[in-house]
Formats: C-alpha cells, sequence, structure tokens
C-alpha cells in the first residue's frame, strides 16, 4: 500500500509539471526599435511589460531587444527620453514573435 502511494505521488507530480509547463509557456519577443522620421536606430529604448516593469529589457546600439514573456494577453510598452511612449497589445502565441517598433519624437 505504501508503494502504491509513492507511485501516485510521483506520477501526480510528473502530470502537473507536465501541465505547468504547457500553462507557462515562454514566448520571446524581438524586433528592432527605430526613430520614425529618421529610420534611426533608437539606442536605450526600454521595453517592459505593463503592470509588471520587472519584466523588461532595453534596446542595445542596434535597436535591438529580446524579452521572454509567459504566454498571455498582455501588452508591451515601449518608452524612450523624447519619444512618445507606444504600447502594442500582444497575444498568446506557440511561437516566437518579432515586432519592429518605431517612435514618433515627443512634441
Amino acid at each position: 500500500m505504501k508503494a502504491f502511494f509513492i507511485l501516485f505521488l510521483v506520477l501526480l507530480f510528473n502530470v502537473t509539471q507536465a501541465v505547468t509547463q504547457a500553462v507557462t509557456q515562454t514566448v520571446t519577443y524581438s524586433g528592432v526599435v527605430t526613430n520614425e522620421a529618421k529610420s534611426e536606430m533608437i539606442i536605450g529604448c526600454v521595453v517592459y511589460l505593463k503592470g509588471d516593469p520587472s519584466i523588461a529589457t532595453s534596446t542595445d546600439v542596434n535597436g535591438f531587444y529580446s524579452l521572454d514573456i509567459k504566454s498571455s494577453k498582455d501588452t508591451l510598452v515601449f518608452s524612450s527620453v523624447s519619444f512618445a511612449t507606444r504600447e502594442y497589445s500582444i497575444t498568446p502565441s506557440d511561437k516566437d514573435v518579432v515586432l519592429n517598433v518605431s517612435l514618433s519624437i515627443e512634441e
């Protein structure tokens, strides 16, 4: 009986792990952020998940960013000094997503 109980717990643990892994699949959002007026790359643009700024990154010297997000419906925010902040709604995906963004100069 004890062996049956242990086997049951091991199977339950494995099923729980598989379900958790499927639900919390991570998707990589990446792309390039450019200046809308000049088509130049924007260095240091902050990209973060609205409502959870701990999930964030910034663009490199080529304007490139890459951010791993649990696949869910949410909003990505792109913010940089002297540029208007832009938000993009994202939807659940089972593949990595390329999202290139152009920011306009803030007036």
